[in-house]
């Protein structure tokens, strides 16, 4: 699957304009990350029975240090409602079906946060290495 992106070389040297206008996506487990020259927004997982992850909003022009967190801030509700809409229709459209767990999927090596991922997935959870290259392959590890 192809990501949309550019080439970052004329940044490494110097060559290149300011790229402020950028919306940067990212991804860690349990986190989404979209990230602009104005604000930076994680995303936590959530499902029945897991740990309560809280999600973030800092404003890195006014709070570079990502101090005070603004995602329950009445005042900024518009804003996170936009950047989650960035974030979710990104990952709708770029993400892996078996690996988007807002749908259902599993991250691969997964293994660091044993514990959070038994509550999120049951105690017979384990982690995934790779994903299965077939439809026969997926039956047979079950």
């Amino acid at each position: 699957m192809a990501l949309p992106s550019r080439s970052l070389k004329s940044l490494a040297t110097g060559d290149g304009a300011e790229h402020s206008e950028d919306v940067i996506f990212a991804e860690q487990e349990e986190t989404r990350v979209l990230r602009t020259a104005k604000w930076a927004y994680f995303k936590r997982f959530r499902r029945a029975g897991s740990p309560d992850l809280q999600d973030e909003l800092f404003d890195v022009v006014t709070d570079p240090g990502e101090t005070r967190n603004l995602a329950t801030d009445p005042e900024f509700a518009d804003v996170l409602q936009q950047l989650d809409s960035l974030l979710t229709t990104f990952f709708t459209f770029h993400s892996r079906a078996e690996a988007d767990l807002w749908r259902g999927g599993k991250p691969l090596q997964n293994s660091e946060r044993g514990e959070l991922w038994r509550q999120v997935w049951g105690e017979d959870w384990k982690p995934s290495y790779r994903y299965p290259k077939n439809k026969d392959e997926a039956a047979s590890a079950r």
